[in-house]
């Protein structure tokens, strides 16, 4: 926010993050915008959804990109896309001090339902060290509304507190 202003953020063609300083009453969806998640005070996270076609059908697959800013100009990196070309990502987390991401994708099944996943993805390897399904309707909303803290491998939301075992992550 600036003055009255309030700016949000958009991927266009190549990579280039373009500043957005007005809002339609309609969305649009030719425009891709993402929240973008701290790292650093000169790094950022952000996700990217795109159309694409896997067989016959056209699906949303997404990708999460870094922004690190320097002093007149910045650099996007892809960072994590999910192997399979029919997931979606429906939301992520950042979890600062242990340099980690927690990754909530849908990919629709025969019903036409998302199936959903949890992926926890280090940034210092570069590798995904889990993945599993999500059935949970309140964890699924909880991640999906980005209503909690990630901190130090634990969810926090309202007086609750839900810890990720990352030490036995790690042994796998």
């Amino acid at each position: 926010m600036h003055e009255n202003i309030l700016y949000g953020w958009c991927e266009s063609e190549g990579n280039i993050v373009t500043p957005v300083n007005k809002f339609a009453p309609e969305p649009d969806p030719n425009i891709d915008c993402s929240n973008f998640y701290y790292l650093s005070d000169d790094m950022a996270y952000y996700m990217t959804t795109n159309k694409i076609t896997v067989g016959k059908k056209e699906v949303l697959h997404s990708s999460i990109k870094l922004l690190e800013a320097s002093f007149g100009n910045y650099m996007v990196t892809d960072i994590y896309e999910d192997k399979d070309q029919r997931a979606e990502i429906l939301n992520f987390g950042v979890d600062n001090t242990e340099k980690r991401l927690m990754i909530l994708t849908g990919i629709k099944n025969r019903k036409n339902k998302r199936d959903k996943f949890i992926a926890i993805y280090c940034l210092k390897s570069e590798k995904v060290l889990m993945k599993m399904m999500v059935k949970n309707p309140d964890l699924i909303g909880r991640l999906k509304s980005n209503f909690y803290n990630l901190v130090g491998g634990h969810i926090y939301f309202n007086n609750n507190v839900i810890k990720i075992r990352y030490d036995l992550i790690d042994k796998q």
